[in-house]
């Protein structure tokens, strides 16, 4: 098992990102390493508000932290808060104040000549995108949202803002598929939110229509969060080209990965597993540096050349 999966192997990835057809899926372990909560911590983290605030004792508090469910332990959370005519401070989560400054893995993965989709919250890929804007798309304003809808690469908070779908996978622009906190917008969460987002003939299945006409690549998804993307692989295609996880294991869970290529398969996703076991989370920053430099995108000003030519 590499520490960091050799690029080469993948020409799937690489010709689509030179094309610009590549889609990269994030997930929440990318915007742990600036220190946001993966799924399982962001439950814990509503607990602890609940707690703060007495809405829960003691008791329930510490017995609901070994349930092994984050999301049922969020749609609690969201339930019992709802009744007492609150709601969740997302963005003390979601918007931590010590950021990990040191962390570039957002403007690496912006490298890549891909669309972005993201599960996750927060909006620290949505800072890389608005500073990559183009030049004359900065123009006087006060007002950063009018500067983002200013922008040729365009950032959508959610999928009501989603006027035509094919521009979720025009290269530069970024979604998030389930809400975000800038600006705040509702956050898919509970079983309820999530059958409702995915419904036969809703807006979001006809988004995620297209998805697997394109090459994927899922980044930063870990076992806690295999149930989200089951929402979105729910029966993709028979013909869908290839998908593909960049999934981080430990030695000595070479059994359990060799079981967890046979479920993916199914879905018609290869599993590209990287070794975690000295740097954990911190050694996707080395993985997506690397394929960012190898892959050698084009720079934005071309992609500002691109659409002006078919404008």
């Amino acid at each position: 098992m590499d520490l960091i999966p050799d690029l080469n192997k993948y020409d799937d990835i690489k010709k689509a990102s030179h094309d610009g057809s590549l889609v990269i899926f994030i997930g929440a372990g990318v915007s742990k390493l600036y220190g946001c909560p993966i799924w399982s911590e962001a439950a814990i983290c509503m607990l602890d508000q609940l707690y703060s605030l007495g809405i829960i004792n003691h008791y329930l508090y510490d017995n609901l932290k070994k349930e092994p469910s984050p999301k049922k332990i969020i749609t609690i959370c969201k339930n019992l808060l709802a009744a007492e005519g609150k709601n969740i401070d997302y963005k003390s989560i979601y918007q931590p104040k010590n950021i990990n400054k040191n962390c570039s893995v957002y403007n690496d993965l912006y490298r890549f000549k891909a669309s972005y989709i993201t599960t996750n919250y927060d909006s620290l890929f949505d800072d890389v995108v608005y500073k990559t804007s183009p030049p004359e798309a900065k123009l006087p304003t006060d007002d950063k949202q009018k500067l983002i809808e200013q922008k040729k690469h365009k950032i959508f908070s959610c999928v009501d803002d989603i006027q035509n779908p094919t521009d979720v996978y025009t290269s530069g622009n970024l979604t998030h598929l389930h809400g975000s906190i800038n600006p705040q917008t509702k956050m898919v969460m509970t079983p309820k939110e999530y059958f409702e987002h995915y419904r036969y003939n809703g807006k979001t299945a006809q988004i995620l229509e297209s998805l697997f006409s394109h090459t994927v690549l899922f980044i930063g998804y870990n076992a806690d969060e295999f149930e989200i993307m089951e929402y979105v692989l729910n029966k993709p295609p028979d013909k869908s080209l290839k998908s593909y996880l960049l999934y981080m294991t430990y030695k000595g869970q070479e059994q359990l990965l060799k079981a967890y290529r046979h479920y993916y398969q199914d879905l018609n996703i290869e599993i590209i597993p990287y070794d975690g076991t000295k740097r954990g989370y911190d050694q996707l920053q080395l993985i997506i540096d690397d394929w960012a430099r190898k892959l050698d995108p084009r720079n934005s000003l071309d992609d500002i050349d691109l659409i002006d030519k078919n404008i």
